[in-house]
């Protein structure tokens, strides 16, 4: 599209991520992670959902973070309850939680971010982060927020700019030394400097084609 967005078309009946199942994760991958990121691509009623469930028992065991990004896409299921349902069941067992302008009202019913916090800070979760695409980007824990703005720049290709925004969120807070307790003790400025470096990197990505290819090196400070 002319504003750099994109549309997708899936084929996958089935795709080799619908068969992996939870009997194929292995405890010792786990060993030194810092975090497992997820989204709901691969959350259907397939085996894949139970071996996400494997491996975020394994990976909090270990104290990994777990990062959570809906990430919805509606041509995968054919129930958009079941898609309501299963985001909403698999958000209490992250740390972190992105989620987009786009998606706050389907997931929790609510328009307004303030509004919508209360139904996000729920079990595990303890950082929601909040894009809003050229409009900028929120952070919030229970006792501190920031807000970035988006740079303004030309956008080539969107695809893969919210992977790039939350896996650079998170190489952020391990240069930090953040831990997924350490989560509720990020103050305001800490969550700034990582939004404003995530922000960066998705300015960044979008400027080029493709999803990984479009991934620039931008460095931490």
């Amino acid at each position: 599209e002319n504003d750099g967005n994109r549309t997708f078309s899936f084929y996958r009946k089935p795709s080799a991520d619908m068969l992996f199942s939870a009997e194929q994760v292995k405890e010792e991958w786990f060993e030194d992670a810092y975090a497992l990121h997820f989204c709901s691509v691969s959350l259907g009623d397939f085996p894949m959902k139970d071996a996400h469930k494997k491996a975020i028992a394994y990976a909090r065991q270990k104290g990994a973070m777990i990062s959570f990004d809906p990430n919805l896409r509606f041509p995968l299921w054919n129930d958009k309850k079941a898609l309501h349902d299963t985001v909403n069941e698999f958000v209490p067992m992250a740390d972190i939680v992105k989620i987009s302008d786009e998606e706050l009202g389907f997931i929790t019913g609510e328009n307004d971010i303030k509004a919508a916090l209360p139904k996000l800070f729920t079990g595990n979760v303890k950082l929601v982060i909040y894009t809003c695409g050229s409009e900028g980007a929120y952070a919030f824990t229970k006792n501190a927020q920031a807000f970035a703005e988006s740079e303004k720049v030309k956008a080539v290709d969107t695809t893969g700019a919210g992977d790039g925004f939350i896996g650079s969120f998170l190489y952020a807070l391990k240069t930090l030394s953040v831990t997924a307790e350490g989560l509720c003790d990020l103050d305001n400025a800490q969550l700034e400097r990582c939004i404003a470096f995530s922000n960066k990197f998705c300015g960044e990505s979008v400027k080029h084609q493709g999803a990984i290819d479009s991934y620039r090196k931008i460095e931490f400070i």
